[in-house]
């Protein structure tokens, strides 16, 4: 009423994390498009190199297999050795080991939560 554009971004894939606390994150990203939030985003964990968070729990290079970032551009085999090669250049590309919640359901979260946002924002 007084023009507010609200907006909400949520980050899931911390190592400490359960399949509890990810669903009530995706739950609340959901409830927010819903009461009418002009946008909200889930990502995953980035783990940047050389914080502490990076330093203290292990991580798995693993997104390289499906595709660069969020662009679904499949990579091909030379970018996935130069990758392999320099892993602190492609942060994006890893994820930290989370062993309360499988790397599916993570995706799962983060992938139907980008389709949520867009499918609400079509009724507006």
């Amino acid at each position: 009423e007084m023009g507010f554009e609200v907006k909400t971004s949520f980050i899931v894939g911390f190592p400490w994390e359960t399949t509890e606390q990810v669903d009530a994150t995706y739950e609340l990203h959901c409830d927010l498009l819903a009461a009418g939030v002009a946008q909200s985003q889930v990502w995953l964990l980035c783990p940047l190199p050389g914080t502490d968070l990076a330093r203290e729990h292990p991580f798995h290079l693993d997104l390289v297999e499906s595709s660069i970032g969020a662009d679904g551009v499949p990579l091909d085999e030379e970018t996935r050795d130069l990758v392999r090669s320099h892993p602190a250049l492609f942060a994006h590309l890893r994820r930290f080991g989370t062993p309360g919640v499988t790397a599916a359901d993570l995706a799962a979260a983060v992938d139907s939560a980008s389709q949520m946002n867009v499918l609400y924002s079509r009724d507006r």
